[in-house]
């Protein structure tokens, strides 16, 4: 009779600290799935390229089709298709939005700001979907008779004012018939405006340019950022062997912070492994079959929190799905556009500020989960309630990049 008490005793328990997490995962899950195509792995991009050779100096500029039709509204039947005829619909709006919020003008004098010529549109495709690709004849006084090296002064204010996540990658290309000079720059809101110099930049600007861009990068991913967390999430417990949501909280720090340092460590060395060889051109797989992939081991990592015997194997994980999360950064930093005169300086920068942007997080992560560890709220909503949402958010984000 008392081994039946302590059963229904210890499920009236289970029910009990179950409910309130269900619950609120219920309520917010709507809300995920609202936000999830807007936060997964990459934001918003558009493309800009000024190429300079003997005879001419032209411009291509790419916009993200998805975030236009918010602007424009191409899609007027509602079908969910946008045709090339709707495009065309609103060519003399869109044309003079472009020349309004994109100006090029050579830095080395007080010269006029350069002509653009007639536009002549067409559709591109990247692996994050359509964009409309505008090319079009630049005219810059004396760059355009004799192939002068001299800076660009870009600013670019489009689609900043609907995405603040919004960047416009920036590369400024000059072909010569002794040598290809090619830099590169990452515009955003809080900086519209670049200029780039197509000679040779030093190894600070270097670092620091691509150092930043990695920082950002780390925090923009969210599905990097979840990653993470979920391995993160259970170093504050013991790793005794006990029923989901009765893990016992761990007494002393240091082999909490030894276990984060294992995790941290494993996911570092991996990504680097798999961003070097990405770079280097020495295996590229497609981000088609990475992105998903990546997209999986967010759910891997969440349902692992929810195993008795798993939680705790999570370096290993970390390592595994490190060199998957490894080509998603080397698909970024490929749109960044690396000089080829210091590509192991941007290599390295770029890494190290991804390093940088993980130790934020986990400052800022590890002293929450360890003032909290040993509450009932920490263990039944933010592991088990929170390991549930991810898991179903990044359960579609599979579904759509597939």
């Amino acid at each position: 009779m008392r081994a039946g008490l302590d059963y229904w005793g210890e499920l009236r328990i289970v029910i009990r600290n179950l409910f309130l997490p269900v619950f609120l995962f219920g309520f917010s899950l709507p809300l995920l799935l609202v936000g999830q195509n807007a936060h997964a792995h990459s934001s918003s991009n558009s493309f800009i390229l000024i190429s300079q050779t003997l005879d001419a100096l032209t411009l291509r500029i790419d916009l993200p089709l998805r975030d236009l039709d918010l602007r424009f509204n191409f899609d007027r039947n509602r079908d969910d298709r946008i045709q090339w005829n709707e495009i065309r619909k609103s060519d003399n709006a869109l044309e003079m939005w472009v020349r309004g919020g994109l100006s090029i003008t050579p830095a080395n004098d007080d010269q006029a700001p350069c002509a653009i010529g007639r536009f002549d549109t067409a559709i591109a495709t990247y692996p994050d979907g359509n964009y409309l690709s505008i090319q079009a004849p630049l005219t810059c006084g004396e760059l355009n008779t004799t192939p002068l090296i001299i800076p660009l002064s870009v600013r670019y204010q489009l689609l900043f004012d609907q995405d603040d996540l919004h960047r416009a990658i920036v590369r400024f290309r000059v072909i010569t018939s002794d040598l290809e000079i090619e830099r590169s720059a990452v515009l955003s809101p809080s900086r519209t405006s670049q200029t780039l110099r197509p000679g040779s930049s030093s190894v600070m600007a270097t670092l620091k340019n691509y150092g930043m861009e990695g920082i950002w990068h780390i925090w923009i991913g969210i599905d990097h950022i979840l990653f993470l967390l979920c391995l993160l999430l259970p170093c504050v417990f013991s790793r005794s062997e006990a029923p989901i949501g009765h893990w016992r909280p761990i007494g002393r720090y240091w082999p909490a912070v030894v276990s984060i340092l294992a995790i941290v460590t494993a996911f570092t060395v991996a990504h680097s492994i798999t961003l070097g060889l990405a770079a280097f051109k020495v295996l590229t797989p497609p981000a088609a079959l990475i992105e998903p992939i990546i997209a999986a081991s967010v759910v891997v990592a969440a349902l692992s929190n929810l195993t008795k015997k798993f939680i705790h194997f999570h370096w290993q994980l970390a390592f595994i799905f490190g060199l998957i999360h490894g080509f998603g950064f080397a698909n970024v930093l490929s749109d960044l556009g690396l000089p080829s005169d210091q590509l192991a300086v941007a290599l390295f920068g770029f890494n190290v500020g991804v390093e940088l942007g993980q130790i934020a997080i986990v400052m800022a992560f590890f002293p929450i989960a360890w003032a909290l560890r040993a509450t009932w709220f920490y263990r039944w909503v933010v592991v088990v309630s929170g390991s549930l949402a991810i898991s179903a958010v990044a359960i579609l984000w599979i579904v759509d990049r597939i």
